[in-house]
């Protein structure tokens, strides 16, 4: 009876191990998510000035050009450079500087290049961690999983040399591995829900880097190729003719982009998503970007499909061997009769 309540503790083990592990895994990807999503802002107080032109959106249609050495007060910056802060004209008026009308690499500020340039070190690093952990979980429960089993079949086997006429023993015998059965069954249960549990988690997690990688801020001034359209809200539309120039600071990887034209009246005019592809522009720099992004989802769905395969794999093996200590069980049970 004591081989029954060894077993029994074992598998109890198992269970707990099975949703520390989880508990532990999920606990684990959120802190390290919410430690990425506060490196991808800072707050700052950095007074500079601007090295290049700049444009300050004041409504939908209309924005102020800051010139070459005018400065700025930037009060916060996120990891690709865009900042946040106030700037004051000659004639004494205050505008706000939102996200996408100046980047960091606009500015002449050492202090605020070197602000982002360690935020995204901090987020790579903080990403490489969340990686190591996600292998290192899985493995430490596989190993405890298959310490767990050969523990189990150690004791039923042990049993079996044991050998003695007496029905009492006998009967004990017939209960013990009844019992051990349920428990096998049982582990059956709990390997089958772990594995599936940690499929999920990792196809989310590389589900989540490939929703991540689909677009990307950048800050490109480039020329159109062939003639475009941009529609506008009140149902009309502007023509920009090939060889003007566009600002572009935001790109999907499907080639779409996200910015901004200024027509030689100096009216400036938002670029949606729908109205210009890479294609038509003239921006080399754009178009090793996307190959960039596309490279790297390329690289995220691969390893997700390895992930796909290994693990299931590795669970079905793991339940075959299960299955097959179970059927042994069951045999030298009815051969013992």
């Amino acid at each position: 009876m004591k081989k029954v309540f060894f077993i029994i503790f074992l598998s109890l083990a198992l269970v707990g191990i099975l949703v520390s592990a989880i508990v532990l895994q999920h606990q684990i990807n959120m802190l390290y998510l919410s430690r990425i999503i506060e490196n991808r802002y800072q707050v700052c107080d950095i007074e500079t000035t601007v090295k290049d032109r700049c444009y300050i959106s004041i409504d939908i249609n209309t924005r102020y050009e800051i010139k070459p050495g005018e400065s700025i007060r930037v009060y916060g910056c996120w990891n690709d450079g865009q900042v946040y802060g106030e700037y004051v004209s000659e004639e004494g008026e205050s505008f706000s500087i939102t996200r996408y009308c100046i980047a960091a690499e606009k500015t002449d500020s050492e202090e605020l290049k070197q602000l982002v340039k360690s935020m995204n070190e901090n987020i790579k690093n903080l990403g490489n961690e969340m990686n190591v952990v996600r292998i290192i979980i899985p493995c430490v429960f596989i190993l405890l999983l298959v310490g767990v089993l050969w523990a189990c079949l150690r004791r039923i086997t042990r049993s079996h040399v044991q050998e003695s006429s007496n029905t009492s023993a006998v009967k004990e015998r017939v209960r013990e591995k009844v019992l051990a059965i349920i428990t096998f069954s049982l582990t059956f249960v709990i390997t089958l829900a772990g594995g599936l549990g940690l499929l999920y988690d990792l196809d989310t997690g590389y589900y989540c880097e490939l929703e991540q990688s689909w677009y990307h801020d950048c800050d490109i001034h480039t020329t159109l190729n062939e003639k475009c359209t941009l529609s506008r809200f009140d149902d009309t539309s502007i023509v920009i003719e090939p060889g003007e120039s566009i600002y572009i600071n935001h790109c999907w990887a499907g080639g779409q982009i996200f910015g901004e034209y200024v027509s030689e009246e100096g009216q400036s005019y938002h670029i949606s998503h729908s109205d210009i592809t890479a294609e038509k522009t003239n921006s080399e720099e754009l178009k090793q970007l996307l190959k960039s992004m596309n490279d790297n989802m390329e690289r995220l769905r691969n390893e997700r499909a390895v992930i796909r395969v290994v693990i299931p794999v590795v669970l079905i093996l793991i339940v075959v061997g299960e299955i097959w200590a179970i059927w042994k069980l069951i045999r030298r049970h009815h051969v013992s009769k």
